[in-house]
């Protein structure tokens, strides 16, 4: 028996269940991930000589076309219906390149990722590999100041620790606990500062 025959027979089993007013569906598990290309050029001269920024879709449309790359030209590599599917990162205004995200629509064997990693497409300043864009568990959190978005090394800021939020570092505070005094650790969050529950 097929996947989308096993489906259809699951949805109508559990439209049944539920008592479902409407024939339920059941569809393919999709992945969406982002696949980039980096130093692709993001805006060009008018005929004044002024920066014009280029819209990411058509700067990628026009290296597909131009490439022939079988993983987008087949059909394989589909985009999600969003604004953003298609983007730059982050630069600064008066770059001349950046960063091209792609969120890709992708089954769940990832075979469309398979097909893009590693390919090149031709773009305007040269040809670009396509690289999987690594997406971080969790945000980077200072293991010094226990804030978010750098990390310890780079860090200027007077230490926190990460158990009680007092003015020093997270390895120094059992020690400072066990002193005797007037002094109460008690669990605190860096960023709020309130007690936890």
């Amino acid at each position: 028996m097929t996947w989308d025959a096993q489906a259809t027979v699951l949805a109508d089993q559990l439209g049944r269940l539920l008592s479902a007013p409407t024939p339920l569906r059941a569809s393919r598990y999709v992945n969406r991930v982002s696949v980039l290309y980096h130093h692709v050029e993001c805006s060009a001269l008018d005929d004044a000589g002024a920066p014009v920024a280029l819209s990411p879709f058509d700067v990628l449309r026009d290296a597909v076309h131009r490439s022939g790359d079988t993983a987008w030209s087949d059909g394989r590599a589909s985009l999600p219906d969003t604004t953003t599917s298609v983007r730059w990162g982050p630069h600064a205004a008066d770059a001349t390149t950046a960063t091209l995200f792609v969120d890709v629509v992708d089954d769940e064997d990832f075979k469309t990722l398979r097909a893009l990693n590693g390919s090149r497409l031709l773009f305007d300043i040269g040809p670009r590999a396509c690289t999987l864009a690594r997406v971080p568990d969790r945000p980077l959190q200072c293991s010094n100041c226990q804030q978010y978005g750098h990390a310890a090394v780079r860090c200027r800021a007077a230490p926190a620790c990460g158990f009680c939020a007092g003015p020093h570092h997270t390895h120094h505070h059992e020690a400072l606990a066990k002193r005797p005094g007037p002094t109460v650790h008690v669990a605190k969050c860096v960023g709020c500062a309130a007690g936890l529950p």
